[in-house]
């Protein structure tokens, strides 16, 4: 009986080890998803540097090298949380207005809902965050079929001005 203990103990703790080594390679080895632009300004606002990332699909941000950006179809939130500015599209309204409806009663004390872009039927949103020291853009995916969203990535004190599929 003793015997038994023993190899139940050693094969618990091989396969804690190795369920481990699993879950740490699935989370470093994450595919990429989205290839990101922000844009910082400085104090004087006379300039802005862009910076560029790849975000992964677990959430993590890398800095990449410059790329030129593809063409993106993207719309301007109207600052009031009641659609779009710049579209005619009542469908297109109708998930702005979801997506404004489910950031606000996300945990995040939401300032504004900037751009959404649409990138071959799927919808991102960004969104301008209050945190205790400064702001925050988070990138948002809406999901229509789920009316849910999901958060993609977070950036600390830059303006998110491009997103699009890392291909």
């Amino acid at each position: 009986m003793e015997n038994k203990k023993i190899i139940f103990i050693i094969l618990s703790i091989i396969l804690l080890i190795s369920g481990g080594i699993i879950i740490c390679n699935v989370l470093t080895t994450s595919e990429p998803l989205l290839k990101v632009i922000t844009s910082t300004s400085n104090n004087l606002n006379l300039a802005s540097s862009r910076n560029y990332y790849i975000v992964h699909e677990n959430n993590k941000v890398s800095k990449t090298e410059a790329f030129t950006p593809a063409d993106i179809e993207v719309y301007y939130f109207d600052g009031h949380g009641s659609g779009l500015n710049d579209t005619i599209d009542e469908t297109l309204n109708d998930i702005a207005n979801n997506i404004v409806t489910l950031v606000n009663e996300t945990k995040y004390k939401v300032l504004s809902v900037g751009q959404l872009f649409v990138i071959e039927n799927r919808y991102f949103a960004v969104v301008l965050c209050d945190r205790s020291r400064g702001s925050m853009n988070k990138i948002f995916e809406y999901l229509p079929s789920d009316n849910k969203i999901i958060e993609i990535a977070s950036f600390k004190s830059k303006s998110i001005t491009h997103i699009e599929f890392y291909k």
